[in-house]
């Protein structure tokens, strides 16, 4: 099933020193469901924010988030890792790989959290490696990566466990044009083919262009569609 996300009034702010920075103001959009949405906007105007609200990691001061039938601003922090482990998966910017879990351990651990037998773990773990090119690092450890390497590998826990909605915070930000490619089509196909849902937030154009849908997130927190031209 495709997670339909609501977003109805949206505040959400911070405080940086002595002055609170107001990131949205009141946010209010709807993704459709199945599908792929690219995300556009500069440095700090609350992309990675708009995606850790989703996710759970942050909560709104205000408003409400509805995913499917569900509101998860009104969850309580278990059952929002719940909703993460079962139903999301996420492409961190700064990876957020265990750094004393092999590689096969750390693409492991979310099937093992989800009760998948050994033998489909084991798959699953082999398949995904395979897409991003990284099968024979399985038994290294995070360390002994480069960036690069760490990002496919970040890339394919993400979507290790089939999840109904992976959000992707900048997922080719420290790949070259061919990894880029392989990671973002792993991230594109494996929701696409599953009839799920994707939001990805990103800088490139050439990386949005897998996107059903693009979007661009403007400094006031407003999200619009994409225009060719338009200024972001």
């Amino acid at each position: 099933m495709a997670r339909r996300i609501e977003l109805h009034g949206i505040y959400h702010s911070y405080v940086q020193g002595s002055v609170r920075q107001t990131v949205f103001e009141a946010l209010s959009h709807t993704f459709a469901g199945a599908g792929s949405t690219a995300i556009l906007g500069r440095s700090g105007c609350g992309k990675s924010t708009l995606l850790n609200l989703i996710s759970g990691l942050d909560r709104p001061q205000r408003g409400r988030i509805r995913v499917d039938d569900q509101e998860i601003t009104a969850y309580n922090e278990a059952q929002l890792a719940l909703y993460r482990r079962r139903y999301v998966g996420i492409v961190f910017q700064s990876f957020n790989l265990v750094p004393t879990l092999s590689v096969g351990d750390n693409l492991r651990l979310p099937l093992e959290l989800n009760g998948l037998p050994a033998k489909e773990r084991e798959r699953r773990v082999a398949e995904v490696l395979e897409r991003v090119g990284l099968r024979e690092l399985i038994d290294r450890y995070p360390e002994e990566l480069s960036g690069g390497e760490q990002q496919r590998v970040a890339v394919a826990r993400s979507v290790v466990h089939k999840p109904q909605l992976v959000l992707a915070d900048e997922p080719t930000g420290s790949l070259d044009a061919e990894n880029g490619t392989r990671a973002i089509e792993l991230i594109r196909d494996t929701t696409v083919e599953g009839g799920h849902t994707l939001l990805m937030v990103t800088h490139s154009l050439a990386v949005a262009g897998y996107a059903d849908t693009v979007l661009v997130l403007d400094d006031d927190g407003v999200l619009d569609e994409y225009r060719e031209g338009i200024a972001w």
